[in-house]
């Protein structure tokens, strides 16, 4: 879709037509390029990230997958965000390693109009990098077999449209 400006020109025009209701959604890889960055430039990295979220919660955002990249600044810094600015991290299987609890909602239930959506996060567990930048014994990323059927049970009958945010590719 473009950059930030671009992205939030479209929300305002979007919002100021009588359509009725926008739900501001991403599916992740928001806060870095690269699933691996050099420590030498985590610090800098890290504050470009916190001005992203800023104008995503700014643009309205409400929730966002978390995709590999998001993970690269380190899986604590990831956690401090989910306090800033008012966007909600979605990842149902991005876990603690002890006892494979979810990190983050593994999903909302948003009332948008007069219909209630569902909306679940899933976090690509196909490639993750071995880095400095993140702690291995701090979560791991299950395999979407594991988790989805059991969310989508958690969900049923509480919405009327399931929207899933993925860093998995199509296929």
């Amino acid at each position: 879709m473009g950059g930030l400006s671009r992205k939030a020109a479209l929300l305002k025009q979007l919002a100021g037509r009588d359509h009725g209701p926008v739900l501001a959604l991403d599916s992740g890889a928001l806060l870095f390029k690269q699933r691996l960055l050099p420590p030498s430039r985590l610090p800098a990295l890290r504050a470009e990230a916190d001005g992203i979220i800023e104008s995503y919660a700014h643009m309205g955002y409400t929730a966002s997958g978390i995709a590999p990249q998001d993970l690269a600044g380190g899986i604590d810094y990831l956690i401090r965000t989910r306090e800033k600015a008012g966007l909600t991290w979605l990842s149902m299987n991005l876990v603690r390693p002890t006892d494979e609890k979810p990190l983050f909602l593994p999903f909302i239930i948003k009332k948008i109009g007069a219909a209630k959506l569902a909306v679940l996060g899933l976090t690509d567990s196909s490639s993750r990098p071995n880095t400095k930048n993140q702690d291995p014994e701090r979560y791991r990323i299950l395999p979407w077999q594991e988790v989805l059927a059991d969310t989508l049970t958690q969900v049923r009958g509480r919405a009327e449209m399931i929207i899933l945010l993925s860093s998995y590719p199509y296929s």
